[in-house]
């Protein structure tokens, strides 16, 4: 079961569509534990994952990319 730990929304604007950025625990089973990823909040498909071994770089990862995109 995947757990959805954090997850930051942006609205849509001109070009784009509304989106979140995610980070994700697949579990302890999975080789690439953690991921963030970019969700379409239109269908709920996931795009550009950044896959991790280790939660704090995965967070990290999850901050500097919700940091990215508040930057637009």
């Amino acid at each position: 079961m995947v757990k959805i730990i954090a997850s930051e929304s942006f609205p849509k604007q001109r070009a784009t569509v509304a989106f979140s950025v995610v980070l994700r625990d697949f579990g302890p089973n999975k080789p690439h534990r953690f991921v963030t990823h970019c969700r379409n909040d239109d269908d709920g498909s996931h795009y550009w994952g950044h896959y991790f071994n280790d939660e704090n770089e995965a967070r990290e990862d999850f901050t500097l990319r919700v940091a990215r995109y508040r930057k637009g």
